[in-house]
């Protein structure tokens, strides 16, 4: 299932966020939990370079577009 945390600043939503991700790492209900920024496009490629490098991903020389075909192949939704 998928959910969304939305509302103004300050409010807790990083919070309530890492909180559910200790949780469920606790109880093993994922096989992965990786935190990715998106304040930018450049930082969420960023997160998938690093994202796939902690994978065991080649992605020398690779585009953003590859690095984002990478990303879909190998990160189960």
């Amino acid at each position: 299932s998928e959910a969304a945390i939305a509302g103004m600043g300050g409010i807790g939503k990083t919070s309530l966020a890492l909180g559910y991700a200790h949780k469920a790492k606790k109880h093993q209900a994922y096989n992965l939990i990786y935190w990715l920024r998106s304040a930018t496009e450049l930082s969420l490629l960023e997160g998938y370079k690093n994202l796939l490098q902690e994978m065991g991903i080649c992605i020398k020389d690779a585009d953003d577009e590859r690095i984002i075909e990478l990303v879909k192949q190998h990160v189960p939704e």
